[in-house]
């Protein structure tokens, strides 16, 4: 067993670890290809949707125009031993 296999959670732990979070980091790629990451607030929806809102001119839409592809970071823990987060990728709408 790997340690990955170890320390990887459950779908019921990911869905417990988004429903008590309230922001996540969204990264989209930014003028030039650089990661663009920026902390947003997030609700779920009942399907396991992200959904955010924010200005229809911001850097992030922007970005999401020119090129969907996401990725979210969801993270918690102050020392080494109680890190965890949860990554999630695809095309934003």
């Amino acid at each position: 067993m790997s340690r990955r296999d170890i320390i990887q959670m459950t779908e019921a732990e990911i869905t417990a670890f988004l429903t008590e979070k309230k922001t996540i980091n969204l990264v989209s790629n930014g003028v030039g290809g650089f990661p663009h990451p920026m902390p947003m607030w997030f609700a779920r929806d009942a399907d396991g949707t992200i959904r955010m809102a924010t200005y229809r001119t911001s850097q992030k839409i922007l970005n999401i125009q020119r090129d969907p592809r996401v990725a979210i970071l969801c993270e918690s823990g102050t020392e080494y031993e109680e890190l965890k987060g949860v990554v999630i990728t695809g095309k934003a709408e």
